[in-house]
């Protein structure tokens, strides 16, 4: 029996590897965040609205319900949504035809990430803005 030879990348492969693993970092810190936003910031104002005597807006209803599911499977859900979102990123990154479509992808994420935050802004506040027009 002989000894195999070492494999090495080939340097396509290489590069791809090198140029996903910056956006995964970005990525995941992204993602990172929206938990934070879903997890930790999300509970906090629903304490302050179980005692507002009032109806919550559908947005912020739905909004407490999907941070009880992220509290519930984070653990589960940080890891498959990145490593998808990095699948793809590095797919389309390999494909020497489709490497315009990388960056799409890449943009569309943080786009995506930055309007998940921004209607969890919004539908935190949207409670105290009914309740200033009941008072007002």
């Amino acid at each position: 029996m002989g000894v195999p030879e070492a494999v090495t990348p080939s340097p396509e492969a290489s590069g791809v590897g090198r140029a996903v693993l910056p956006t995964a970092v970005v990525h995941g810190l992204a993602l990172i965040g929206l938990m934070v936003l879903l997890v930790v910031v999300v509970p906090r104002y629903e304490e302050t609205y179980r005692n507002a005597p009032m109806c919550l807006p559908q947005l912020t209803v739905a909004l407490i319900n999907t941070s009880r599911f992220a509290m519930n499977y984070y653990f589960l859900l940080l890891p498959v949504v990145l490593a998808a979102d990095v699948g793809v990123y590095a797919l389309l990154r390999s494909c020497t035809s489709a490497r315009i479509l990388s960056t799409v992808w890449s943009v569309v994420v943080l786009l995506g990430v930055l309007l998940c935050a921004g209607l969890i802004i919004l539908a935190t506040q949207l409670p105290f803005a009914a309740m200033a027009e009941q008072v007002g």
